[in-house]
């Protein structure tokens, strides 16, 4: 990672941090208050995702980086070896609705190339017609994103014009809990030291650490 992109991730994460702990420990505090407060952070964090990930490709008409949908580890790795898996294709499936969700999607990059023209035209006045070979995405537990891998302009049409929903595979967030963590830059895996998987966006870091936060604050 270069050492400047470096440096500011690293600063962005431990000042959002840093409120978050200030906050959650100010005098008077409550559980369910601190709760309220990690779900309205978590929620804005993803919201900004969300709408900067959309408009990724006007804003850097060049750039020829998909965002993907691992930006989240999707496997864990243990000191002997082994590797688990967080995310198949036949794990627990989940009902998304386009209309309320927050949706991470990123519509190809130049307007000759891009369909969303005529998609939000179609989708306007038939509907979105959802295909399960098309249309996937990962949904994330308690961060509550659901980031789009395929069908990236329809969905992100469907999104904003509040119409339809999606199959999406749930991601195992308590075994990612259990055995991953992160500096702000990199995720770091507490079975295998040696192992680590550099994080492109801070904010990402923010929404795993934040909403692991959460889980343990609700289950205590």
């Amino acid at each position: 990672m270069n050492s400047g992109i470096y440096a500011n991730n690293q600063n962005n994460y431990n000042q959002a941090m840093e409120y978050a702990r200030l906050t959650l420990e100010r005098d008077g505090a409550t559980k369910e208050d601190n709760l309220l407060f990690l779900k309205f952070m978590i929620d804005s964090i993803g919201r900004d995702i969300e709408t900067n990930t959309l408009l990724y490709y006007v804003y850097n008409a060049n750039d020829n980086a998909p965002i993907g949908n691992r930006v989240f580890p999707h496997t864990i790795y243990l000191e002997n070896g082994q590797e688990i898996p967080l995310f198949s294709n036949n794990y627990e499936k989940r009902k998304i609705d386009l209309a309320t969700e927050i949706i991470i999607a990123q519509p190809w990059r130049q307007p000759p190339e891009s369909k969303l023209y005529d998609l939000l035209s179609d989708i306007r006045k038939n509907g979105f017609r959802y295909d399960y070979r098309n249309h996937r995405g990962t949904y994330y537990p308690y961060m509550n994103v659901t980031i789009v891998s395929q069908g990236h302009h329809s969905v992100s049409c469907s999104h904003f014009l509040k119409k339809g929903a999606i199959n999406a595979n749930v991601y195992d967030i308590e075994s990612a809990y259990k055995y991953v963590d992160t500096d702000g830059c990199y995720w770091l895996f507490n079975d295998c030291k040696n192992e680590k998987r550099e994080i492109s966006d801070f904010r990402y870091a923010l929404l795993f650490k934040l909403s692991k936060m959460y889980f343990e604050l609700l289950n205590s």
